[in-house]
């Protein structure tokens, strides 16, 4: 399989290398709510400067966390 995009993605693989669930592409729009959260969480600049990316929807982190609330069931595998 080949995967080309602009920016990040990212897919779940089990033990196997079997993908858990869909890609998703840094396009994906399904966390909007998610920046403002990191960055009641966490210094916005702290966190760019151990990552080198702005906090936003696009950023790897913000897919993780929404999985993480809507699919424990792929990040637990």
């Amino acid at each position: 399989m080949a995967v080309s995009t602009l920016g990040e993605a990212m897919v779940f693989l089990d033990a196997q290398e079997k993908p858990l669930c869909n890609g998703i592409v840094y396009l994906d729009d399904r966390c909007p709510d998610i920046p403002a959260w990191i960055a009641q969480k966490t210094d916005p600049y702290a966190l760019y400067l151990q990552t080198g990316l702005s906090n936003n929807q696009m950023f790897s982190l913000c897919r993780y966390l929404w999985l993480r609330k809507n699919r424990p069931d792929v990040v637990e595998r």
